[in-house]
């Protein structure tokens, strides 16, 4: 059997199998069908050769086209026994994925290394620790820097198997989620902003003489008062957030000739 198709169902627990991506439940399904459809043509193969050959290597691109099929890049790695991690299986969506190519990640882990962000490199092996130690499902967020200057976030998952040997292999998928990052991060600068200029409103209200106030009549005549500065104390000796529960303890404070 090829070494990186070794992940299979029965010897993942429920929960890890119910919380896989689907995308990558449906490719390891694919892989385990094309494994089972490898050795059945591998046994007739003893008899009849020539028509099993062709059926296997039908079979072998059909797989090769869903892989290339898939948005991302999906991947294996193996950490051997010994505490040395490389990349046993890399699809062709890494070249749009990271502008390099299957056959280098393949040949040395640290190409795809370099790609990553020196930032993110702390949080990536640490994950990684704890996904090998726990043997539990590895899923992270990260940034890549490719040739051309361009700056991705990248989502990794993938689920760890443990071989007998000691060997664990992560199957997964990395894909770009740069465009959510970016919406989500625009949206966070926004807040940020938002809470600054409110900080640095309340700062001069608080420093202005007499109260700054903000007032609403409706078209039913009902008021409220929906802002009041601090100096509502100072100046009628009431807490502003009485007079925003109840506009009334203002007027009851004016003289009824003052009243319109």
């Amino acid at each position: 059997m090829n070494p990186q198709l070794s992940l299979l169902p029965e010897q993942v627990s429920l929960e890890d199998w119910q919380n896989t991506p689907t995308n990558v439940k449906y490719l390891i399904n694919s892989l385990l069908a094309n494994v089972a459809l490898s050795e059945h043509d591998s046994k007739c193969n003893e008899v009849e050769d020539s028509p099993n050959e062709a059926a296997l290597k039908e079979s072998e691109l059909k797989l090769s086209n869903l892989i290339d099929a898939v948005l991302g890049a999906v991947y294996q790695v193996q950490l051997s026994a010994e505490g040395e991690l490389s990349i046993v299986f890399m699809s062709q969506g890494i070249r749009e994925l990271g502008e390099i190519s299957p056959e280098q990640v393949m040949s040395d882990i640290q190409v795809i290394g370099d790609l990553i962000v020196p930032q993110d490199l702390e949080s990536l092996h640490r994950s990684i620790a704890v996904s090998a130690q726990t043997l539990e499902r590895w899923n992270l967020e990260f940034r890549i820097q490719t040739a051309s200057g361009k700056i991705k976030w990248i989502l990794g998952e993938s689920l760890p198997y443990q071989q007998e040997g000691g060997e664990i292999i992560w199957n997964g998928i990395l894909t770009d989620i740069s465009d959510r990052k970016c919406h989500e991060i625009a949206s966070q600068q926004i807040e940020e902003a938002l809470k600054q200029s409110e900080t640095r409103f309340q700062n001069i209200a608080a420093n202005l003489p007499g109260a700054i106030f903000r007032y609403l009549l409706r078209p039913d005549n009902s008021d409220a008062i929906l802002y009041m500065s601090p100096g509502c104390h100072k100046l009628w000796e009431v807490e502003p957030e009485a007079v925003l529960a109840d506009v009334a303890v203002l007027w009851k404070m004016i003289d009824p000739e003052d009243v319109p």
